[in-house]
């Protein structure tokens, strides 16, 4: 498949190649994450199970497409117009709590707290309509209409003549800000690529900010044209609420007109894709990659791919309701209490929301009334001084959200010690203030507060995001904000019952705050130890994103001109399963549901070849598939039949073939089989090549997704993407087979996407085709990959009139001037060529032109495979002698080298044509393309060999998974004491989502040398071995594909990482 790469690490020119995430076909939506930039292609799978499945599989196009733009100038100046409903969303609730009083002396209500219950009730109300609103009528309208209904309903308010009119004003401008947040928060996400979602932690400002204006502003105006507490109150002695709610409404509305005429806000893309307008949302994400001077290659198409055929979309607003009532789906919240830990968690931070959403309106809302009430029975209670007091409260509150910033970086005390401090001390300082006996005295007491009070929230709001698993992120978080809002409004109600001429109120907030800092102690699973957790979660994320089995692609094939380019290959006969016997070919194979051949007849076709043939074994593994399939597998080889095993003691070259690792990818195993079927019906080809050679061929890599017609294993992980951390047994036992033939050459069969657009052109080879390429293969083996059978492999497929190219990686677009930009196959060890080039072999990934065709063109595909195949076994065969000994030779060189290893590494992009097929017309051409090359990659950190690795006993599930790689582990039988160099993290970036079952991460450190004392039992890896170069890869922390990068060893910036280098 043909993808867009990301660059990890340092780059010293062109394009790297360590990231690529997916590289043969589509992976299952449940594996790909707003960071994880799949190609384009990946969005024709439709996750089944889902309300709208083509919806879903759509969003995630449009993700990924913003993540390809990146963050730019339409996104930095949605930041500051966002920021405006971050501002709206605090200043007017201080708004109504500084005209508590003047409004209470004027009015002189019996139950002055339902203005306050009057507003909450519109927040409330205002969340919910203009959360579920913009799903109906749009994000851009709510966008803008939100803050002008806010500012109109507070200016009118200042005509209230009554505290009923007032209430009732007070509830519909905050029907105004409720919708800020839901509105705000979806519209700027949608637009923000995930790399900078940490901006919606930097938002937080904006709130301190607007306390301190409100406070400002009310100053002057409150304090000087307010009733005096005790004296008798008339309108025209209390017009400052009146002209400080004008004031703070035409704020609003000046923000209103920045947004509304200063700023042209796009409609949300997600919003018009569920509206049916996939033209329009193309069309927005091609306008902001513009603004950010950038140039997209998203297209209708890739959207309309998402479509399997007669789909008819539901753009009603019922379905937008349902999409949205999608999101509360209880699945999600099962996931948040799937452990006993995480459900600790989860209920503990509820309870924390709730708390406080009770504790501070119960104090604040009423502070600057508490302040007069209090300053007057203190002899100090004018409306100026307590004006003034609540401007220098607010300001003492900016600097606590700077200090809760950095306090949560500080190692011994972290987000849990600083959030449970900044919450007790909350309470506390409150408890003190019922102790002034002065004015001043209760001013400093409250500063206090709400200095420890903005600590609180600054960690309280970028900690909480941090407990949930990625996928359930957005469920977690409305369940603490409607635990939050539904306490915010039992708190007017508890004033009601509570006298706040009292300390009663003050009593019962200061309680509650206590009560929530000592909860935040039971809370143990926070930021460090919570990444263990969501490893676990994402396990539970991930398989519940795809349904269980049969998550097919969707078909889309060749149109009749484009396919007179890949006629039926003449005078070849292929002699397996699906052309002997094509009355077996189930019916699904032409709607792309199934595939040609099942286990049976396969197993019966291979047997028959057994029994014929002395040179042939056909053994089943002592190990099975996930779902309880077999695997057979055929021994190709000159010995006895009765004292031939599958082992490395002959001194032939020995060459494993595998197919059908994903398995909806038929022309892989098909190839194979006829591979089998022409040495059986030639059998002086077979005398001759297995004369020079042994071989294993492996035919079904992934019988269960053979069977269920899709990618991946049954449990939904990709196998070609399993090769370092091993997480699957299958993928483990399948490692130890090959390692036990420990072969010479090793070819991975699989198909490519063969309808992915490139501007006006589709790819025209037949097939694709790319050795192994990292640099800690020995040079001489990628030479003879390079120089001798990849050339072989070119001729051999002229020679039959197919096309080939090397196989690359590249976005799509439907843009007419589009010049792809093409990445050759990449270096990453987690990938099949590369995880067995690594043992020091020749490594070739073989794609044929497949994917999204179903039957169409399959003798060709297969023909291609065969050609393919068949050139590798005949180049070992024919050159035996040079293959053999260059990689025996090559082997014993590497384990005595004192060369470098190679960490990360990049390619540089150079001018190419490349062989395509132009859609309108099916002519085959030459396009001009970007290409940037692997062949070989460029080496970016490199570091000294060290002569082995030492493991503590505590990480033995490291040492396992090195042994199943097939490197002879040392568990040490005494301690170990001595000089070693170890690795100290200096940054550790976690992405946003999941990649393959874990989150991953960018690891950078510094060296430094130290001795260390390991008890026996830990373990010892030495470098002089044949498959030390996957060591490299997995215990280097900053390789792409280590154990730290995995997270399988979590790490964060400070921690030393728990594996030692032995130096020479």
């Amino acid at each position: 498949m043909i993808e867009s790469s990301q660059a990890r690490g340092s780059i010293k020119m062109g394009v790297e190649q360590d990231k690529a995430r997916k590289e043969e076909s589509p992976a299952p939506l449940a594996h790909q994450t707003s960071i994880d930039v799949h190609g384009i292609d990946d969005a024709a799978i439709i996750p089944k199970g889902a309300l709208d499945p083509v919806y879903e599989a759509k969003a995630r196009v449009l993700n990924r497409a913003i993540q390809d733009i990146g963050m730019g100038w339409y996104q930095w100046q949605l930041f500051i117009v966002v920021g405006f409903g971050w501002a709206s969303d605090n200043l007017w609730p201080i708004v109504t709590s500084l005209i508590f009083t003047p409004i209470a002396n004027e009015f002189k209500p019996t139950r002055p707290p339902l203005l306050s219950l009057s507003q909450n009730i519109g927040l409330l109300a205002g969340a919910m309509f203009w959360g579920f609103g913009c799903d109906i009528f749009g994000r851009k309208m709510a966008f803008n209409l939100t803050l002008g209904l806010t500012a109109v309903w507070g200016m009118i308010a200042a005509s209230a003549p009554n505290f009923a009119a007032i209430g009732i004003f007070a509830a519909f401008w905050s029907f105004g800000v409720g919708g800020n947040l839901p509105v705000d928060s979806a519209i700027f996400l949608e637009f923000l690529p995930g790399t900078h979602q940490y901006l919606l932690t930097v938002l937080s400002i904006d709130w301190a900010v607007a306390q301190v204006i409100a406070t400002l502003i009310a100053w002057p105006l409150l304090g000087n044209l307010t009733c005096q507490q005790g004296e008798t109150c008339t309108r025209s002695r209390n017009m400052g609420w009146r002209y400080f709610i004008i004031t703070i409404g035409g704020l609003t509305l000046v923000m209103f007109l920045i947004r509304f005429v200063a700023f042209t806000v796009f409609e949300s893309p997600k919003y018009l894709m569920g509206q049916g307008r996939d033209e329009e949302a193309v069309r927005i994400v091609h306008e902001v990659a513009r603004r950010n001077g950038k140039i997209s290659s998203l297209s209708v198409e890739d959207l309309k791919a998402c479509e399997p055929e007669g789909y008819v979309a539901r753009t009603d607003a019922t379905a937008a309701v349902k999409r949205n009532l999608e999101k509360l789906d209880l699945s999600h919240v099962r996931v948040l209490f799937s452990t006993s830990r995480l459900a600790l968690s989860t209920g503990l931070i509820m309870a924390v929301w709730a708390l406080i959403g009770l504790g501070y309106p119960l104090y604040n809302a009423f502070l600057p009334y508490i302040q007069a009430t209090r300053g007057a029975e203190l002899g100090d209670g004018s409306t100026y001084i307590t004006y003034r007091n609540s401007l220098i409260i607010a300001v003492t509150g900016v600097p606590g959200a700077l200090l809760g910033g950095w306090l949560v970086e500080l190692p011994r005390l972290g987000r849990k010690g600083t959030l449970s401090i900044s919450t007790v001390l909350t309470g506390v300082f409150l408890y003190c203030s019922t102790t002034a006996l002065t004015s001043n005295a209760l001013l400093g007491w409250n500063c206090a507060f709400n200095f420890a009070s903005n600590v609180m929230y600054a960690v309280l709001y970028g900690f909480t995001p941090e407990l949930f698993p990625t996928p359930q992120r957005g469920t977690g978080n409305a369940l603490t904000a409607t635990c939050n809002r539904i306490f915010g409004i039992m708190a007017p109600i508890v004033a009601m019952f509570a006298n706040l001429k009292t300390a009663a109120p003050v009593y019962t907030s200061g309680a509650l705050f206590i009560a929530a800092g000592l909860l935040v102690c039971d809370i143990d699973i926070m930021v460090a130890s919570s990444r263990l957790v969501l490893l676990g979660a994402s396990l539970l994320g991930s398989v519940e994103a795809v349904k269980y089995g049969y998550n097919h692609v969707v078909v889309r094939q060749d149109t009749d001109v484009i396919a007179a380019n890949f006629q039926d290959v003449e005078g070849i006969d292929l002699l397996s399963p699906a052309f002997l016997s094509p009355e077996g070919i189930p019916a699904g194979f032409a709607d792309g549901t199934k595939g040609p051949t099942d286990d049976d007849l396969l197993d019966t076709f291979v047997q028959d070849l057994a029994d014929k043939n002395d040179w042939l074994t056909y053994n089943k593994a002592n190990f099975t598939s996930e779902e309880g399939r077999p695997f057979p597998y055929l021994y190709l080889s000159t010995g006895s039949k009765k004292s031939r095993r599958v082992a490395n003691s002959t001194e032939k070259v020995r060459v494993w073939l595998q197919g059908a690792v994903h398995g909806n990818e038929p022309a892989g195993d098909q190839s194979l089989l006829a591979l089998l079927g022409a040495l059986d019906a030639n059998q002086t080809w077979a005398a001759s090549l297995l004369e020079k050679l042994d071989v294993v061929i492996l035919p079904r890599y992934n019988p269960d997704g053979v069977f269920y017609f899709q990618r991946t294993l049954a449990t939904n992980y990709d196998p070609n993407r399993d090769h370092i951390k091993l997480a699957r047994k299958q993928t483990r036992d399948i490692k130890s087979l090959f390692n036990e033939f420990n072969p010479h050459v090793a070819v991975d069969m699989h198909e490519y996407s063969a309808t992915s657009r490139y501007g006006s052109y589709y790819h025209a080879a037949d097939g694709l085709f790319s050795a192994a390429k990292n640099l800690n293969i020995h040079p001489d083996i990628r030479s003879l990959s390079e120089e001798l059978f990849a050339k072989n492999i070119g001729s051999a497929m002229e020679s039959r009139g197919l096309r080939w190219e090397p196989y690359v990686t590249g976005s799509t677009s439907t843009n007419p001037d589009f010049k792809p930009t093409f990445a050759e196959a990449g270096s990453d060890a987690k990938i099949g060529r590369n995880a067995m080039g690594l043992t020091q072999c020749v490594t070739f990934l073989i794609e044929m032109r497949g994917i999204f065709l179903a039957d169409q063109e399959f003798q060709r595909r297969t023909v291609a495979g065969l050609t393919m195949a068949s050139s590798v076994l005949q180049t070992a065969a024919d050159n035996a002698e040079k293959v053999y000994t260059t990689i025996e030779s090559s082997i014993a060189d590497f384990k005595s080298s004192d060369a470098d290893i190679v960490i990360t590494d990049s390619s540089p992009v150079v001018d190419r044509n490349f062989t395509m097929v132009k859609i309108d017309d099916g002519s085959v051409v030459q396009v001009p393309i970007n290409f940037g090359s692997t062949t070989p990659v460029i080496a970016n950190v490199t570091r000294a060999r060290p002569e082995a690795y030492l493991i503590p006993a505590a990480w033995a599930d490291l040492a396992e998974r090195l042994r199943v790689g097939g490197l002879e582990v040392e568990t040490l039988s005494e301690p170990y004491k001595g000089s070693v160099e170890a690795l100290n993290v200096t940054s550790a970036e976690f992405e946003s989502g999941y990649y393959e079952g874990v989150i991953l991460v960018t690891v950078t450190t510094a060296a430094f040398t130290k001795e260390v004392e390991l008890p026996a039992g830990s373990f010892l890896v030495s470098t002089r071995q044949k498959n030390a170069a996957i060591a490299f890869n997995a215990l280097e922390p900053e390789n792409i594909d280590s154990y730290a990068s995995m997270n399988i060893v979590p790490v964060e910036e400070g921690d030393e990482y728990p594996v030692y280098r032995v130096l020479a």
